[in-house]
């Protein structure tokens, strides 16, 4: 076909500008083999050139450059140019290639049904249908053309580009008018028996495995237009079940028509008028499809259907972008969890960690601080759309009860972008709040002074334990002897997790509590003085446990420049031959060896170090080897030459540690100093004196909890690593057995299925014979394949990292025109480099040194990189998390809570991170 035509099922990726988002998926669709009506699309390039040929760009520019685009001036200048617009020549050498797609539209479309089908002519502009702006109902869909009309058709689609409505939707989604375009397609008119819409996720409850069918006799414009109440039904597609089964009176139907209106409603026959559109068969078949194209997607649709000579035809699908739920549902975030549990978890990780011993520590910790009674729920965490999530309402609630309490602070310490003004819920100091907080500050005081010796006391128990289960032969120990060790694992797991969640929790209530002080003491201070912030006065705190790996990296990244043969070996091997490569020669032998050394002290790490499903690093090092690949790496990406550096090897900076933290230090005694210059002054130094050592003790206290708390992340890594091995040892057993269809589907269970399967002996004797492994595991079998099925379909769904909160964050698009953000301060100074985004530790390798690493969180596997970055900018993370302390300890400027800022900023592009004030500013 012509330049300005395209065959509906010919269109490829590629043409996406060319047609329009509407026209660009149901190719695709077309192409995966879903059922959609043939046709084709007139392309942007048509309504360019017609536009140009009748001088109507000029008149567009006029009109959007008027200050007002909601004026009432401006807008009857708009219907008036739609209407000139309509009354424009299409241009000869576009109306003869529609004149030619129709014809041949007829050619290969012989059938009676198909030739004497009417046509719908429905918009394609540029932005439609796209995961941020679906423009449902805003541009025009004209049904019952004949092809004498199809020319008016497409003028009246390329018109409803710039109708009210559309302006209105633009405006808010922050669009541009300016490059706007508009395909339109053209498809034979499905006659339909039963139409209507469907949204594979439940919008009014956020049910990720509910979807929600409208449906009714006829053409589905009645449902869209609101001239009929349809039937309406909501199916669980993991249980293949109907759930509701709401049948209207359906007193109305648009039908097909040869006459050319653009709709024709007729009555209903009165036999169907109160009788389902659709049978449940019908209904469960129809979210089956549903569930295919959304895990075609990988996200949730919004999908119009219709249902002709036994077949379910796809009119239209786009990513489904208004989600609302219920109240009951409760306030979730993801943050925290986020930065240590991000993307898909694995089942067995979430219900261990998330389900398991979340819930299970923090009520022991509110218990014990007596904020709540011993029986009382404290929270809960689960997945939701496969990604970790926590209840933090109920948390709020409790703390909200301490004098003192400031929600902003509260907010921004976990990591959960405010939704309000100002500083939100404060809880007064009085008299009432002081005798209702007194116990629980006296509570909290004695568990500030004693738990971080449980906890030095416990990391001694944890390496005794760790050795012992090291000691064990997997390979060749009884069904029984793993079942035992699994369980002994599962409660060093949990006391491990016990140690570090109250260690964080206290750490956190440490912060919060030193923030109160903080507040008072700025607001003393003079207004054109810098703010002291709380990151700096965390600084500093010294020999941080998960910072090592940096270090040490750094090392070997030097020894590597030792030797200019071992430096160039590593930058141009691949992963698979360089340890082969580095091993054929004796210098390449030498580092082969540190490096091994290296793995064997940080062979707890990984990707995510608290999903036991992903590979360690004593059994992947490709991710440490890119990363030390690309220190070597000179920053304009050429191929590695050697320098003039030790032993005519490569030159590489020296990252020098002991002044780096010198200098932390220093920043945080600095700050702690201006703390004491500026606290309130009473009428006796006795009370100032008090006043001093209370600030000295909070400041201390929050100071030993942030070193504490990387002190047991790097133990939860550790007790993961020993889980990830005696699981894998279970799922290659059930694996042999039929139990799973592979070891790694052992990760994919949960921990109650898991210990009710090796709870009976009896039974796992008996499957040894696996005469029957469905009568055993038919279960495990289902469950697997729903979690699998569920990934497919969320895998690529941008899930809300707040639930049931509204947000003032600003969305990628909203944010695109900013030149300044504002987040939270993590510290380290000011400095400006070229941006690079990196959305997992896998892609370090793309990150050269001395740019900004823009990252959606960082997790222990992250710090490798932070030796490569000279600034750092966080979607996620709170002033405690592993992030923020490692790059105060390094000395890295860092800013958090950057929302979008993956999206937002490009590679290359130069910025400014000031880690002091919490601002990332664009400079080109």
């Amino acid at each position: 076909m012509s330049g300005f035509i395209l065959s509906l099922d010919a269109i490829t990726a590629d043409d996406a500008p060319r047609v329009g988002g509407k026209a660009w998926r149901l190719g695709e669709l077309m192409r995966v083999g879903v059922r959609v009506p043939p046709g084709f699309v007139i392309t942007t390039d048509a309504y360019r050139a017609f536009i140009a040929s009748n001088g109507l760009q000029r008149e567009i520019e006029s009109l959007l450059a008027r200050p007002r685009w909601d004026s009432p001036e401006l807008k009857s200048e708009i219907t008036q140019f739609q209407t000139r617009l309509r009354a424009q020549p299409i241009p000869s050498e576009i109306a003869d290639a529609i004149s030619s797609a129709i014809a041949l539209f007829a050619i290969c479309h012989p059938s009676s049904a198909i030739r004497h089908s009417p046509f719908a002519v429905r918009s394609s502009a540029l932005a439609e249908d796209s995961a941020v702006a679906s423009f449902a109902g805003q541009h025009d869909t004209l049904l019952n053309q004949r092809a004498d009309q199809i020319l008016d058709a497409v003028k009246a689609c390329w018109a409803s580009l710039w109708n009210e409505r559309a302006l209105a939707y633009r405006h808010r989604a922050n669009l541009s008018w300016f490059d706007s375009a508009m395909g339109v397609v053209v498809q034979m008119q499905i006659p339909s028996e039963v139409s209507g819409v469907m949204f594979t996720l439940d919008p009014l409850t956020g049910r990720e495995d509910r979807m929600t069918i409208e449906s009714s006799w006829g053409l589905g414009e009645a449902i869209v237009s609101g001239h009929v109440t349809p039937d309406h039904f909501v199916v669980n597609w993991s249980d293949e079940i109907i759930l509701v089964r709401d049948i209207a009176d359906k007193s109305v139907m648009i039908v097909p028509s040869n006459a050319g209106t653009r709709d024709a409603y007729a009555e209903t026959p009165r036999e169907k008028r109160n009788a389902p559109s659709l049978a449940d068969a019908q209904a469960l078949a129809l979210a089956d499809l549903g569930m295919r194209v959304q895990t075609h997607y990988g996200a949730p649709q919004d999908i119009e259907w219709a249902w002709w000579q036994d077949e379910f035809y796809i009119l239209q699908a786009r990513p489904l972008t208004a989600i609302h739920f219920t109240a009951e549902y409760g306030q979730w975030t993801s943050a925290n969890f986020r930065e240590v549990m991000p993307g898909f978890v694995s089942p067995l990780s979430a219900s261990v960690s998330l389900q398991h011993d979340y819930p299970r520590a923090l009520a022991e910790f509110l218990h014990t601080i007596r904020m709540s009674p011993r029986d009382a729920p404290a929270t809960e965490g689960r997945l939701i759309f496969g990604r970790a999530f926590w209840r933090f309402d109920i948390v709020k609630e409790y703390v909200a009860r301490l004098p003192g309490f400031n929600e902003r602070a509260f907010d921004e310490t976990v990591g959960i972008t405010p939704s309000y003004a100002g500083d939100g819920r404060v809880t007064p100091f009085n008299l009432a709040t002081i005798v209702r907080g007194l116990p629980v500050l006296m509570k909290l005081d004695e568990q500030y002074k004693k738990f971080w010796k449980e906890a030095q006391q416990f990391q001694k128990q944890f390496e005794i334990e760790e050795r012992e289960f090291i000691a064990v032969d997997l390979a060749h120990i009884s069904d029984e002897m793993l079942t035992a060790w699994i369980q002994k694992m599962l409660d060093l797991h949990w006391r491990t997790q016990r140690i570090a969640m109250m260690i964080t929790f206290l750490s956190t209530q440490a912060q919060d509590d030193l923030r109160v002080m903080i507040n008072i003491v700025n607001h003393a201070r003079p207004s054109p003085v810098e703010p002291i912030v709380m990151a700096n006065l965390l600084a500093g705190l010294g020999n941080v446990t998960t910072a090592r790996p940096i270090a040490e990296m750094e090392n070997l990244a030097h020894l590597a420049c030792a030797d200019a043969q071992v430096a160039q070996t590593i930058c141009e091997s691949n992963m698979d031959e360089l340890p082969a490569r580095l091993q054929s020669f004796d210098a390449g032998r030498a580092w082969w060896t540190e490096f091994q050394d290296f793995i064997a002290r940080f062979r707890f790490l990984a990707e995510v170090d608290e999903d036991f499903a992903l590979p360690r690093y004593d059994e992947d090092a490709t991710i440490p080897l890119r990363v030390l690949k690309q220190m070597l790496t000179p920053a304009s990406s050429l191929p590695c030459e050697a320098g003039e550096g030790q032993g005519g090897g490569f030159s590489l900076p020296h990252f020098a540690w002991e002044e780096e933290e010198k200098r932390a230090k220093e920043l945080h005694a600095q700050f702690a100093r201006a703390v004491w210059r500026n606290l309130p002054k009473s009428k006796t130094r006795v009370l100032d004196l008090l006043a001093a050592f209370t600030f000295d003790e909070q400041l201390a206290t929050v100071r030993r909890y942030a070193w504490w708390r990387e002190e047991t992340r790097e133990l939860v890594a550790r007790a993961h690593y020993l889980a990830r091995r005696f699981f894998l040892e279970l799922g290659k057993r059930w694996a042999v057995r039929g139990w799973i269809a592979e070891t790694d589907d052992v990760f994919l269970l949960t921990r109650e299925q898991i210990l009710e399967m090796t709870a009976d002996d009896r039974r796992l004797t008996a499957a040894k014979s696996r005469a029957q492994p469905s009568a055993v595991s038919g279960h495990l079998h289902d469950s697997i394949a729903r979690y699998k099925r569920l990934r497919a379909a969320y895998r690529n769904f941008d899930v809300p990292w707040t639930i049931n909160v509204p947000t003032t964050a600003p969305t990628a698009t909203t944010a695109a025109a900013q030149t300044s953000f504002a987040g939270v301060p993590c510290g380290g100074g000011r400095v400006c480099g070229r941006a690079r985004v990196i959305h997992d530790p896998r892609e370090g390798n793309r990150l050269q040194r001395g740019e900004i690493l823009i990252a959606p969180y960082t997790n222990p596997n992250w710090t490798p990189l932070f030796g490569l970055a000279a600034g750092i900018v966080m979607e996620e993370g709170g002033l405690l998390s592993h992030g923020a302390v490692i790059a105060r300890e390094v000395g890295i400027p860092a800013v958090l809570q950057i929302k979008c800022a993956t999206q937002v900023f490009r590679d290359g592009q130069m910025l400014c991170v000031d880690g002091t004030r919490g601002i990332v500013e664009v400079v080109e």
